[in-house]
């Protein structure tokens, strides 16, 4: 599973798996590496990844400049191509801009035809005009993927923020998690990208973020808009199981169960599982009620 980490992240940061290894784990005492990850493991982690979403900005200012130019270029290659059709003259293509104008007005020279009178032919109008018209469908072409680019960085930006506060949130709500960080991580990381991916957040102007889905805001039971905090707590409810809260003054009584208050008894896990049922929204009852049905197995058992 080392192998697998440091390889996924090798990929993801362009960085060679000896660096990932400094960054990730601890050293003994002889200067080694050992498999104990660092304290800052994931906040170095997530920098890393911050740096590397902001390198995905593109040049959008180059990128517009260079397509437009080639597009002008293909415009008017086109154009001066059905002029020597339309009027017989420079053969061999070598004419361009006011060039082939001038070859056009010497070919028309004994009719005294003026390059005025050319620009007001009928046909030179309508060639005009499709071309002009092409120039604009390019130009809102490259506009369109530029405002498509410019709101993917955005997006990435937006999700940065909105991740971190989802973790933040989660970690309040004191899920049992693995005792190894690394696992634990992993599982974190899972959690936010499974149930929060796919949720659009728009900022709210006090700090926070109104969660959005196909264009609408998530609202509650009552119509009113649902905080990204109380969608973290109601979301993870459904996946973790909660460790106890430890209940003001009552830390002389234990009971051997760390502090955690357990005074509740099920006839059966039919009860134990209503208990749960009516406790849906409340982290912190139904942290009490799984140790207590936790106690009373054990008990049991015994």
């Amino acid at each position: 599973m080392k192998d697998i980490t440091l390889g996924f992240l090798s990929k993801t940061l362009n960085m060679d798996n000896e660096q990932l290894a400094e960054l990730l784990y601890k050293k003994s005492d002889e200067g080694a590496l050992t498999d104990e990850v660092n304290e800052n493991a994931l906040s170095e982690l997530l920098r890393l990844d911050a740096e590397r979403v902001q390198k995905l900005k593109p040049d959008t200012k180059t990128f517009f400049d260079n397509g437009y130019r080639k597009a002008q270029a293909e415009i008017a290659g086109q154009w001066e191509k059905k002029l020597r059709e339309k009027f017989g003259v420079d053969p061999d293509g070598s004419a361009q801009g006011d060039a082939l104008l001038d070859s056009i007005k010497a070919a028309f020279a004994d009719t005294q035809t003026k390059p005025e009178k050319i620009k007001a032919h009928p046909e030179y109008i309508a060639l005009e005009a499709q071309l002009r018209k092409q120039a604009e469908e390019l130009k809102a072409e490259f506009e369109a993927e530029i405002q498509k680019r410019d709101q993917t960085y955005q997006r990435e930006q937006t999700w940065g923020k909105v991740s971190g506060e989802i973790r933040t949130a989660l970690k309040s709500l004191n899920p049992i998690l693995p005792q190894d960080q690394a696992k634990a991580d992993r599982m974190l990381e899972l959690f936010v990208n499974t149930h929060f991916r796919d949720f659009e957040y728009q900022p709210d102007g006090n700090g926070g973020f109104v969660v959005m889905k196909d264009g609408q805001r998530v609202e509650n039971q009552h119509g009113h808009v649902k905080a990204l905090q109380d969608l973290v707590r109601e979301t993870a409810d459904s996946v973790f199981e909660f460790q106890a809260q430890k209940r003001a003054g009552n830390a002389g009584n234990s009971g051997g169960n760390g502090g955690a208050t357990v005074n509740l008894k099920f006839g059966s896990e039919t009860d134990y599982y209503k208990a749960r049922q009516e406790a849906a929204g409340n982290p912190a009852r139904l942290a009490e009620i799984a140790a207590a049905w936790r106690a009373q197995q054990t008990a049991g058992a015994n």
